[in-house]
C-alpha cells in the first residue's frame, strides 16, 4: 500500500516568499473533545497570496494509506493554544474525539505555481489514537527555535478515523488529482 508523507517548511509558512518553493501546510481547524482551538496565527495562503487565520503551520504529516490507518500530524501552535493543549493532555481526557481540517501545499515546477497536494474539503472526524494505554498526543514544552516570533510550540497528534467513510484529496501536480477513502463505515 502506498504511503503518503509530506515534510513542510515552518519557516516558509511563517515567512512566505514567492521565490521559495518549499511545501507548506496549514492546520485550518482543530477541535479535541469539546475544546475548539483558536485560529490565531495569520499566515499567507500560497494560492492567492492572501493572509488567513489558521490554527498553525504543519511541519509534517504521514498516512500509511489504508482506510483504517491513522494520520500522524506535527504542527506548530500559538502560546494560547499550547496552554489549552497542555490542559487537555494533563487532564483526564475522557472525550478523545477530534475534528480537524488541513491543507498541504506543494509547488508544481511545470506550472510554476503552488497547488493543494493533500487536503480535505470538509472537517475530518477521528479519535486520538492510543499506543498501548497512552494517548498519541504530545505538546512540546519548549518554544520552537526555527521561528522564534511569534512564540510557537510543536503539537504532535495521531488521529484514527471515526467509523464512517471520509475523503482525503491528493494531487501530484496541478492537474494529477485523486481522492482516497479514510475511515470504514460500520453498520
Amino acid at each position: 500500500m502506498a504511503k503518503l508523507s509530506k515534510v513542510c517548511s515552518i519557516d516558509q509558512a511563517f515567512n512566505f516568499k514567492q521565490d521559495m518553493q518549499s511545501p507548506i501546510g496549514h492546520m485550518e481547524y482543530l477541535k479535541i473533545g469539546a475544546k475548539e482551538f483558536f485560529t490565531d496565527l495569520e499566515l499567507i495562503n500560497p494560492l492567492n497570496n492572501k493572509s488567513e487565520k489558521i490554527v498553525g503551520p504543519v511541519a509534517n504529516i504521514h498516512w500509511d494509506g489504508g482506510k483504517a490507518n491513522p494520520l500522524r500530524v506535527s504542527f506548530n501552535i500559538s502560546t494560547k493554544n499550547k496552554q489549552q493543549a497542555s490542559e487537555l493532555i494533563f487532564s483526564e481526557l475522557s472525550n478523545i474525539s477530534v475534528e480537524f481540517r488541513f491543507v498541504i501545499y506543494d509547488y508544481d515546477p511545470v506550472k510554476k505555481a503552488y497547488y493543494p497536494c493533500f487536503h480535505v474539503e470538509d472537517n475530518l472526524k477521528g479519535i486520538i489514537n492510543k499506543h498501548y494505554d497512552e494517548l498519541a498526543i504530545n505538546i512540546n514544552d519548549s518554544a520552537s527555535i526555527e521561528v522564534t516570533s511569534p512564540k510557537n510550540y510543536t503539537l504532535d497528534i495521531e488521529i484514527a478515523p471515526q467509523p464512517e467513510q471520509q475523503i482525503l484529496a491528493m494531487a501530484f501536480s496541478q492537474t494529477a488529482k485523486m481522492a482516497k477513502e479514510w475511515g470504514v463505515a460500520s453498520f
